[in-house]
């Protein structure tokens, strides 16, 4: 999938702002809602993973019981590949919502497949900003300069491209461009400095936490399973991922964060209630 595509956005009655295209939707028709849910959500088009302890023989016969009877609907899917151009130049944009009350200042850049090695190392840098109450915007935004009412950043990694988000909510007669200042100062600190050894280690603590939580269960390991084979053909990843995490060097964030956190690579957008 595409992460930041500027052309999913048109020109908005008011000056200034742009909306994003949903016409499609609501022209669609019934028909071809049917048809869109055959071809891509049947039994021939899934991933089935039984976890726990249950009798093989038996397992395997209920799914024959239960799945193989259903009618196959499947027809070859042909996966198109998109290239995109990459973003050189900053994109604004500016979306008003009638059913919003806070306005959003977001930064949305594209990041590299969840098979790149990168993309271990932009889930850190979201650990690093946002993940807990001593994360760094937490921390500058919420409590120390109370400019923010929350904070949020994340890397959202997909098969041929990702996207990297970060956001803020503003405090009462806090303007989004404070928001934006204090943002970058962030990014520009892990563009140019390294992370400290404490700092790094509890990294490494909180993605071996997160990863027991996950997988603290059979749905949570079958979800595992799951996304293991779909995504990278590999279920012995599951095994393997603290691993790859715990590979990321304080280099390796600090060079992520250049490569993919430049403002001219970016969409930045304001989300404002519309008045």
């Amino acid at each position: 999938r595409s992460a930041i595509n500027p052309y999913l956005f048109k020109e908005h009655p008011y000056a200034g702002t742009v909306i994003g295209k949903i016409e499609h939707l609501d022209a669609a028709t019934l028909e071809e809602f049917i048809a869109f849910k055959k071809k891509f959500y049947n039994p021939h088009n899934a991933v089935l993973v039984v976890a726990g302890d249950f009798n093989t023989g038996q397992a395997k016969q209920w799914i024959e019981d239960y799945f193989l009877t259903i009618p196959n609907t499947y027809e070859k899917i042909k996966r198109t590949k998109i290239e995109e151009a990459p973003i050189k130049q900053t994109i604004r944009a500016t979306e008003y919502d009638p059913n919003i009350q806070i306005p959003l200042k977001l930064y949305a850049y594209r990041t590299p497949a969840m098979t790149d090695k990168d993309s271990y190392a932009l889930d850190l840098l979201s650990c690093i900003l946002t993940d807990g109450k001593s994360a760094r915007l937490y921390k500058k935004m919420i409590d120390d300069h109370k400019t923010a009412l929350q904070v949020l950043a994340f890397s959202d990694a997909q098969e041929d491209y990702g996207v990297y988000v970060m956001g803020a909510l503003p405090m009462d007669g806090v303007s989004l461009e404070t928001l934006a200042e204090e943002m970058d100062e962030e990014i520009e600190k892990l563009q140019t400095e390294l992370i400290s050894e404490r700092e790094y280690e509890k990294l490494q603590n909180q993605i071996e936490a997160n990863f027991i939580l996950e997988n603290s269960n059979m749905e949570g390991i079958a979800l595992s399973l799951a996304d293991c084979y779909t995504f990278y053909k590999d279920t012995d990843l599951i095994n393997k991922s603290i691993e790859l995490y715990r590979a990321v060097t304080r280099e390796d964030i600090r060079r992520a964060a250049q490569r993919y956190l430049d403002k001219n690579q970016r969409l930045e957008l304001d989300y404002l209630p519309l008045v």
